[in-house]
């Protein structure tokens, strides 16, 4: 447990937000980090109303929600309750995105038709090319600089959260949106855009950690190995990547 506390603070996306500029996204960790809570616990009502006070943060997270949803159905096998959630996520973003912003915002491209320029040039054309075109999207993830800023976030956790598919797989949605952007860099560990990503991570570590602990055996030593080599990877990882005192990347005006 201690490993796993030390370890999220330690990771340079988690150090990373405290220097970020205000972002709406910010507000939603902790909202998803209680509604993740109550969904391992199976209490899907609670889930659900942390859930929809986490989407009211930003519009992208509705998809993780639907994504959760997802998961409600298939690995805890309750249909009843998941399809209805991600369904009703869906149409949040919706909303949220083609018809709320739409009539808020000035006249111009929207932000989606601005980011996503490769895929077309009208929200239509976007949607159409993901869907139709499935492969050659896909090719594009397979970058180095994908797979750097995959590792930035899991580097710190040790890898981990691949011990827990189930909410790994979740976070699928949110990597694709963020590593399509014409602008996406492997710095975007950085930024507002893995807010998302940091507690589903935090929560598949746990997992992670606690699969690892019976695969070895359930013994003091698998203890030891599994915490150890947390407490390596993190505190390296905030060396190498993290903005704090003793990184690499530390500058004091930042803290000005």
């Amino acid at each position: 447990a201690l490993a796993a506390a030390s370890a999220y603070l330690f990771s340079p996306a988690v150090q990373w937000t405290a220097l970020t500029d205000f972002h709406t996204e910010f507000i939603a960790i902790p909202l998803l980090a209680i509604s993740l809570y109550y969904l391992l616990q199976h209490r899907y009502r609670s889930f659900s109303m942390f859930g929809a006070i986490a989407m009211l943060a930003k519009e992208p997270i509705g998809i993780t929600i639907a994504s959760l949803g997802v998961y409600i159905a298939v690995v805890h096998r309750r249909a009843r309750w998941g399809i209805p959630v991600a369904l009703a996520a869906l149409l949040w973003v919706w909303l949220a995105v083609a018809v709320f912003m739409p009539s808020l915002r000035p006249p111009g491209p929207a932000h989606p038709e601005r980011r996503y320029t490769f895929l077309g040039s009208t929200t239509q054309e976007i949607v159409t090319t993901v869907l139709t075109r499935p492969l050659w999207v896909a090719e594009h993830y397979l970058t180095f600089d994908n797979i750097q800023f995959f590792n930035h976030l899991m580097t710190p956790l040790a890898f981990y959260p691949a011990l827990a598919p189930g909410l790994l797989v979740t976070t699928i949605p949110v990597f694709g949106y963020i590593m399509t952007m014409d602008f996406f860099i492997p710095d975007f560990y950085r930024s507002q855009y893995t807010a998302p990503l940091i507690p589903i991570l935090a929560f598949a570590t746990v997992e992670g950690l606690r699969r690892g602990y019976r695969w070895l055996g359930a013994s003091p030593r698998a203890t030891w190995s599994l915490a150890i080599t947390l407490l390596v990877t993190a505190p390296l990882s905030a060396y190498m990547y993290g903005p704090g005192p003793l990184s690499r990347l530390y500058d004091p005006n930042r803290y000005a």
